[in-house]
């Protein structure tokens, strides 16, 4: 073969692989800088959700674990007013990246229109209907929005198609209570609908009171062998260990979860949140 022929073939084969060369090279740094995007947004993610209140007699501990770099579970304290707390819980369909736009949008509007509001029925309307103007039809948000008052501990609440409150009683020998006042997902359903299907329920709450919520990425999480965690076995866990301090109960529940899960990879948010009304005279943990 002519020398200039096999230069020219080996030249032409050199600027081909150059060019899948920097043609990887470029992909290579596409990658890096949507990981360093990535990352970036779960840091403003996180920085978006709060630490929870230290109150005189109220003890709160949350555990946020999404199962991607973005999730769409959130929670959220709301100052109501000097002796009113709202408490947040949602949970967004879908995961990553839309899903963890809309979470902010949610947990936003939620935190603005609770500001003076009494009532966690008319907060919630005034916040569906800012995002069903937004949302499309796929899209949807589940929330538990509760008004604590913290001189009488009378906790009001709604339930947008969020998963049912419990309320563990250690004085009654860890008897738990569900609470599900019926109501439909945020994003869906204009006005009159959304008012009409949503219920606000008003509960005493005593001394010793630990009130639970959770996202249902919890209870729906399979083990390796395929079983549930389920309901009943969250009920459980909360009766057995009644009397302990929040963190310890919703820690427990963590761990417990954990192990049940062992060989599985997470596949949907899990969020918990739990407060216990302490005596008047009783610190803190840490306190």
């Amino acid at each position: 073969m002519n020398i200039h022929v096999i230069r020219r073939t080996a030249i032409g084969e050199l600027k081909k692989r150059t060019h899948r060369l920097r043609a990887v090279a470029r992909e290579i740094q596409e990658k890096q800088e949507i990981e360093t995007s990535f990352k970036a947004a779960q840091k403003k993610q996180l920085h978006m959700l709060p630490n929870p209140p230290m109150l005189d007699r109220f003890d709160f501990h949350c555990i946020y674990k999404p199962a991607s770099k973005l999730g769409g579970d959130f929670y959220d304290f709301v100052t109501v007013s000097d002796s009113k707390l709202g408490i947040v819980m949602g949970d967004v369909s879908g995961h990553g990246l839309d899903a963890a736009i809309v979470m902010g949008m949610a947990k936003k509007t939620i935190n603005i229109f609770g500001r003076g509001v009494f009532s966690a029925k008319d907060t919630l309307i005034r916040v569906n209907t800012d995002l069903v103007a937004d949302l499309d039809d796929m899209t949807f948000v589940s929330v538990f929005y509760g008004i604590l008052d913290l001189d009488t501990d009378m906790l009001t609440h709604c339930r947008a198609g969020h998963n049912p409150t419990y309320i563990v009683s250690a004085a009654d020998g860890g008897s738990v209570v569900e609470l599900k006042p019926k109501g439909i997902v945020l994003g869906m359903q204009k006005e009159p609908i959304f008012s009409t299907f949503t219920e606000e329920m008003t509960t005493q709450l005593k001394e010793g009171d630990f009130v639970f919520q959770y996202t249902d990425g919890l209870v729906e999480a399979k083990s390796k062998a395929g079983e549930e965690f389920g309901v009943e076995r969250l009920k459980t866990l909360l009766k057995q260990h009644a009397g302990k301090s929040a963190k310890e109960i919703v820690d427990t529940i963590h761990y417990v979860f954990q192990l049940f899960s062992i060989g599985t990879e997470q596949d949907d948010d899990i969020t918990l949140l739990g407060f216990k009304v302490l005596p008047a005279t009783a610190p803190q943990d840490g306190q």
